[in-house]
């Protein structure tokens, strides 16, 4: 706000009358008048002295108001700052944007030192080093970051977008209004309330205030989006114009978003029914088991077809007391089986249904393939990686009976 200094101004201070002085008896002579000084040697009688105002100011001006400042602004202040990121919060730095297998020895062995391999890289937002504000990183990584060209201000609102930051950080550097236009609260932000919608939209269908709210916490459509890095990766929001070249195609394996092996294993699935207890039983009768259905994964359950948007109410409240979320139940439970090929690639899991040898033509129209008759231990290495990143282990794919031969031990 604008403060302002008073403007009273004591009219005795400033008056220019003229002071007359008496002479101490009466003379027939003409009273001398003493030129006026500035200001009066005396202060003039009978008048109050007072460094405070006679009367308290009014709540209602006695004339119109002006065109000054008040302390409501005439309109509505918006909720994003006006300037962009690069202005205050850090450059872009455009290197980022390079996919791994153009990226210059140099710039490569930094991000492996920030844990990076190709996969995690080239999905922008998929590393947990991203997840790490700059004063928490080690030294080293430090180091590496500044060789990329990050200083704190860009690492934390390019790379981190502010995520590590306490709520009330949020609004000493000025983005805490960004997060509030996109739905947060101190609520959610600290966990004590359901995260805001707005994390589950694709850019496009984010109001435009929320799409300045993201440019404002440095994200651009791309990486909002969790895109690959590529040939159609739009990096315009980092200043990249020009055309990227062809990216190679990759030697082994297909790249796959890194967070998908973060889906935490529930250990009671994976656990011999006599071992869960009566009240887990009684959850999983719920979903349609009975013990062989349970113990043997060759005996499928037909819940296991069923995504858990589509369960009913009975179905999720049970599947969520034996440990599941919407995440864990997709991946560990139904293996994405009945999504659509499109939907395979927004949960970033197409590739590996694709190291598997699925095209959109065979997943579509429910084809076999030659894995489909192969035990694991026959698989290839990128048909391996492929199983497993959608939570086909070993035993699982192969349909081993709990209580005999099962191996569980890749969900301790």
């Amino acid at each position: 706000y604008i403060t302002f200094k008073s403007s009273f101004i004591n009219p005795y201070l400033t008056s220019k009358a003229p002071t007359t002085i008496f002479t101490a008896s009466p003379s027939n002579a003409p009273v001398t008048v003493i030129p006026p000084v500035d200001p009066p040697s005396l202060p003039p009688t009978g008048s109050p002295r007072t460094d405070q105002p006679s009367k308290l100011p009014t709540g209602v001006p006695s004339h119109a108001p002006t065109r000054g400042p008040t302390f409501i602004p005439s309109v509505r202040p918006t909720l994003l700052p006006t300037n962009s990121p690069t202005e205050g919060l850090g450059a872009c730095i455009k290197s980022r944007y390079t996919p791994w297998d153009e990226l210059e020895n140099t710039n490569r062995n930094a991000a492996a030192i920030l844990t990076y391999d190709e996969c995690s890289w080239d999905y922008p937002g998929g590393s947990p080093i991203e997840q790490i504000s700059w004063t928490l990183l080690s030294s080293a990584q430090q180091q590496a970051a500044a060789s990329l060209g990050y200083e704190e201000e860009s690492w934390d609102c390019w790379q981190n977008h502010f995520s590590d930051y306490f709520w009330s950080e949020l609004a000493e550097v000025g983005v805490q209004q960004c997060y509030l236009a996109l739905g947060w609260s101190q609520a959610s932000w600290d966990g004590f309330a359901s995260e805001p919608d707005t994390g589950l939209l694709a850019y496009n269908e984010l109001s435009n205030a929320q799409k300045d709210a993201a440019t404002c916490l440095c994200y651009g459509q791309a990486t909002w989006d969790f895109e690959r890095l590529g040939p159609d990766f739009d990096g315009s929001f980092c200043g990249i114009t020009a055309a990227p070249a062809p990216t190679p195609a990759p030697a082994n394996r297909p790249c796959v978003a890194p967070t998908i092996f973060d889906i935490e294993c529930v250990e009671t699935r994976f656990t011999e029914w006599n071992s869960i207890g009566s009240s887990n039983q009684a959850l999983a009768g719920n979903l349609g088991y009975r013990q062989r259905t349970w113990n043997d994964f060759a005996r499928m359950n037909p819940v296991e077809l069923v995504s858990f948007s589509s369960l009913n109410s009975t179905q999720q409240s049970a599947a969520q007391g034996l440990g599941f979320n919407e995440d864990s139940w997709e991946c560990w439970n139904h293996h994405y089986a009945d999504y659509s090929w499109s939907d395979l690639a927004e949960t970033f899991v197409q590739d590996c249904w694709a190291a598997l040898g699925y095209t959109q033509d065979l997943w579509d129209n429910d084809g076999q393939l030659a894995v489909d008759n192969l035990f694991y231990a026959q698989l290839n290495d990128d048909e391996r990686w492929g199983a497993e990143c959608v939570c086909y282990y070993q035993s699982i794919w192969d349909q081993d009976e709990m209580g005999f031969n099962f191996d569980a031990s890749f969900c301790v």
